[in-house]
């Protein structure tokens, strides 16, 4: 659970640590791209949570990547490893060492969008099958 929280707010803090360090320097675009992928993580991260408590699993925020892996295909195994945070992290390092810390924020929001949706989809899913 603590490892679980540790990832949870390390990456949270991350993000919102490039996306306040463009809006000091008045990329507010990419800023606020930046402010709401961290919104969609963090409402996700949640969410996660909530459902491992009602469901009495262990704490961890890995629901989703569970569900993706349940049915393994090569799209879900690139997806699942591409939403790992060993993963991000490497790759939001890279762009921001060549420079690319603003379509990192725009990628950053598109992705945890669409993550967010599938997220909530699938638990969508599994509480209409639960009830």
């Amino acid at each position: 659970m603590f490892d679980s929280m540790t990832d949870a707010l390390t990456n949270l803090a991350f993000f919102a640590g490039v996306a306040w360090n463009l809006f000091a320097n008045g990329v507010v675009e990419a800023a606020s791209a930046g402010a709401v992928g961290f919104s969609l993580l963090a409402i996700g991260k949640i969410l996660l949570a909530r459902e491992a408590r009602r469901s009495g699993s262990d704490f961890t925020f890995d629901a989703l990547k569970t569900k993706m892996t349940e049915k393994p295909s090569r799209i879900r195994q690139w997806l699942t490893w591409m939403t790992m945070r060993d993963f991000y992290a490497l790759a939001a390092c890279i762009a921001i060492l060549i420079g690319a810390a603003k379509a990192l924020m725009f990628a950053f929001a598109i992705m945890t969008a669409g993550w967010f949706a599938v997220l909530c989809m699938l638990l969508l899913l599994r509480g209409a099958v639960q009830s």
